[in-house]
């Protein structure tokens, strides 16, 4: 009991220090995580008063290294984390209700159903408030750079073995391909928002400028990663190590992409694993390509 006691007053301080970086990240402007904070800090007061109560020591520990790397993916990637975060967290909020509702005495037990309860409320509201439209434009540009790079440097690796031309080759795509990418995102997003009639021209010009720029951003970071073994130089290695952490990323945004579409833990995975591994058999395919253009074209 007290080894449970310890876990759960432990997992809600750091989920509290977890509020406080959305809340840091959001810049202090969003009341529902501001009463997420207040929620967690409540319970951390009921499971301390408790055990002062019946003289059971709490040892708080702060879990540092996952703070810090939580601090890390919420500046990075905040909005697409805030996306996932009510069917992350809700899970978690019910089982520790449920392992609460065992340790403490009945007494508790309606404060404890209340504050989960409005946990779950604040995040649904927290939710619907986060333009998903923007962070499934990132996602799906930064699958369309990891995608587009990694077939363009297995082609140009089959047909040079030059380090140096596949990496401006690669380079040149993925620039390319970002302000392809970029432009198409403008005039569709910008079409859309002029059949919208319920926005000003304003608020238009916003949502169109942010789409895009986020667009271009993440378009960028999947073109890069392809790239990464190419810039370090791994020499003979650079493709092998290219393929790894492009088809890490790919596994990571189509689960996130699967993940928000509320399937099932069991079909993210099978589905994520698939489609990693159609990406890298095409980028295969496409290095076999260029190295029969080699063949046949002795002169390259």
């Amino acid at each position: 009991m007290k080894k449970d006691l310890n876990d759960v007053y432990n997992h809600t301080l750091n989920d509290y220090y977890a509020y406080k970086h959305f809340d840091e990240f959001l810049g202090g402007k969003s009341e529902e995580v501001k009463n997420l904070e207040r929620g967690e800090l409540n319970l951390l007061k009921l499971i301390k008063n408790y055990a002062n109560k019946n003289h059971i020591k709490i040892e708080p520990k702060k879990y540092n290294l996952r703070l810090k790397l939580h601090k890390i993916l919420t500046n990075l990637a905040g909005s697409i984390i805030l996306l996932l975060l009510p069917r992350i967290v809700q899970n978690k909020i019910n089982k520790r209700y449920e392992i609460l509702s065992e340790i403490l005495p009945k007494i508790y037990k309606k404060e404890i159903e209340k504050t989960s309860k409005d946990e779950i409320k604040n995040l649904k509201k927290l939710f619907s408030k986060i333009n998903s439209e923007n962070v499934k434009d990132a996602i799906y540009a930064m699958s369309d750079g990891l995608v587009e790079v990694l077939s363009s440097i297995s082609g140009l690796s089959g047909v040079f073995f030059n380090h140096l031309y596949v990496l401006i080759g690669g380079l040149i795509i993925g620039v390319s391909g970002t302000l392809s990418m970029t432009l198409g995102n403008f005039f569709s997003t910008l079409s859309e928002k002029e059949i919208e009639k319920n926005i000003d021209e304003k608020e238009k010009k916003q949502q169109v400028s942010q789409s895009t720029k986020i667009t271009a951003i993440y378009y960028l970071i999947g073109a890069i990663i392809p790239l990464v073994s190419f810039i370090a130089n791994f020499g003979k290695y650079s493709l092998i190590i290219a393929y790894i952490l492009t088809g890490v990323a790919v596994f990571v945004v189509n689960y996130l992409i699967e993940f928000i579409s509320e399937r099932s833990n069991k079909q993210i995975i099978v589905r994520s694993t698939l489609i990693t591994l159609l990406t890298l058999a095409i980028a295969y395919i496409i290095y076999i390509l260029g190295n029969l253009i080699r063949y046949y074209i002795p002169s390259l």
